[in-house]
């Protein structure tokens, strides 16, 4: 069988006549375990480079188009159905882009999500670029990395153990303030989470991230890292005391997803529109990302400075109160 160059064929067959495997070989995807096919000439399997070089392209079409429709039918469906996809195709071709396969398929829950989601960080990153034509991404970015670095950091885990062992129950015996209980971990927590924010700082000077506030916005910089730590690290304490379960300690760190996909982890909030920018006036670490960016872009902006320490500040008090009230609760039983 010779296809010849400009030649439109279809295969057609019942499931598992060997359609799909048939293209497959040809793309140089699948071996052959018989026989021997060329595609522009080169051989699948002694050439395969070579006829993978020759741009062929697959275009699924199940669970997109209806089975029953005729031809014509059909190419209107896709036209107008998934006209993205041939927008693509054209971008590559247009780069030289070798395109192996490129597959329309039912969609996921997941594809839904990141079709919403994903298209609206897309689009607010596309109004960024445009709005802010001097913005430094690194610089923007490094605050970010900080976030995930400290968040959820703590010792809370071997406050469960201690709990389980029975050796916080000793200790409740005890005539020691009950507060110290909690502060002794917390103090070590602030170390840690300082320890760990330096790397990171040390990173974005390495990808040419620099201070406009200078050494003093440095430290004032990984400090208020630390204390968005320490504050955020009541959740899990107020989880371990209330339920002295290691697994759900662990998955405290849920909590913090909300706050960080809801604000400006990726664009200013000047870019954001709609619903997004409403939530990030509400969300504490948008305040706190604003502060930590302006000692690295903008030099000292009090305002800003005094908005992110407000935010840590009322995040410690909402964690800190349950902690309290979880550790009281605990204490109480003994």
């Amino acid at each position: 069988m010779n296809i010849s160059k400009g030649e439109i064929y279809g295969f057609l067959g019942p499931n598992g006549a060997g359609k799909t495997t048939l293209v497959r070989i040809l793309i140089t995807l699948l071996m052959p375990t018989a026989g021997s096919a060329t595609v522009a000439g080169f051989d699948v399997v002694s050439e395969a480079n070579e006829a993978d070089a020759a741009k062929a392209a697959v275009v699924g079409l199940e669970g997109v188009v209806d089975v029953d429709s005729s031809g014509g039918e059909v190419i209107i469906q896709v036209v107008n159905g998934a006209a993205h996809i041939s927008d693509v195709a054209l971008a590559l071709n247009a780069r030289e882009v070798q395109v192996r396969e490129l597959t329309l398929r039912t969609p996921t829950l997941d594809d839904v999500f990141l079709s919403v989601v994903g298209a609206r960080m897309e689009q607010e990153a596309e109004m960024s670029l445009s709005a802010f034509p001097g913005l430094d991404y690194k610089a923007f970015q490094l605050p970010v990395g900080i976030i995930f670095a400290v968040t959820g950091v703590s010792r809370a885990v071997t406050m469960v153990t201690d709990i389980q062992t029975g050796y916080f129950d000793r200790l409740s015996l005890t005539p020691v303030n009950r507060l110290s209980l909690l502060l002794g971990f917390t103090v070590a927590d602030f170390v840690l989470v300082v320890v760990l924010t330096i790397p990171v700082v040390v990173l974005g000077f390495i990808v040419g991230v620099r201070f406009e506030s200078g050494i003093i916005g440095l430290l004032l910089f990984v400090l208020m890292s630390g204390l968005w730590g320490l504050a955020y690290t009541g959740f899990p304490y107020a989880i371990a005391f209330k339920t002295g379960n290691p697994a759900a300690v662990n998955s405290s760190f849920l909590l913090f997803f909300p706050f960080v996909f809801l604000t400006t982890v990726f664009v200013p909030r000047e870019a954001m529109t709609g619903w997004m920018a409403t939530i990030t006036i509400y969300n504490p670490v948008t305040y706190l990302l604003d502060a930590l960016r302006s000692l690295i872009s903008v030099g000292w902006d009090f305002e800003a400075l005094i908005k992110g320490v407000a935010a840590i500040a009322l995040v410690g008090a909402v964690s800190g109160a349950l902690a309290l009230t979880a550790l009281r609760g605990r204490t109480r039983r003994k």
